[in-house]
């Protein structure tokens, strides 16, 4: 919430990405100016922003297609264009969906929710709600699936560094006992040459 500060970052993010011509990082870079201006405020200066961003929207650039139309979609909400509003935010909606962007339907619909509930549309934010609270139990779904891959995995890894602690141990002790070994055997060899050296000569 320090938007200030944001903007300075992003300003400088900006600068940075428009010295090495990187045409994605400058997307990015005013997307977060963009975002910004309309938390505070300054719905004129995020449309500018934002038109200077479609003229470097590529097809291929599908996230940052994403990020646009929520961030325009922001825009004609704090302008009262509804009807816009919900027309790119469901341009959104359907590029998310299309290149399985789960992610960010959560915010697409909640904005979606934010229009039909001043539109007063009863019916539409009813099905929105649905669609949102399916989406969230299944990317809830999703989470603790993962979680319980990644404790799967990490117990696994700490199986295997035990089995590898345990091989290294054997072979430290089965190395110390080799030493040991080594030494009982010089110790006995010396033993009998003294024994053998009395032994003759007493002969």
């Amino acid at each position: 919430e320090s938007f200030d500060l944001a903007l300075s970052h992003f300003n400088n993010s900006l600068i940075i990405e428009q010295k090495y011509k990187n045409t994605e990082g400058i997307i990015y870079a005013h997307l977060g100016i963009a975002e910004v201006y309309l938390k505070i405020e300054q719905a004129d200066n995020a449309k500018m922003i934002l038109d200077k961003i479609k003229l470097n929207l590529k097809d291929t650039y599908i996230e940052e297609s994403i990020f646009y139309q929520k961030l325009l979609g922001a825009y004609y909400y704090k302008k009262n264009k509804l009807n816009e509003a919900l027309m790119v935010l469901q341009l959104a909606q359907t590029i998310s969906e299309k290149h399985s962007f789960p992610i960010h339907l959560v915010e697409i619909f909640k904005s979606q929710i934010v229009v039909y509930e001043k539109l007063n549309d009863v019916h539409t934010l009813a099905k929105k709600y649905k669609e949102l609270t399916t989406l969230s139990d299944k990317l809830g779904a999703i989470e603790i699936r993962n979680k319980i891959h990644d404790l799967t995995y990490n117990n696994e890894i700490q199986k295997k560094d035990r089995e590898i602690a345990l091989i290294e141990g054997e072979r430290n002790f089965a190395e110390k006992l080799n030493v040991y070994n080594k030494k009982i055997t010089g110790f006995l060899i010396l033993v009998l040459v003294f024994i053998v050296g009395i032994v003759i000569y007493g002969l």
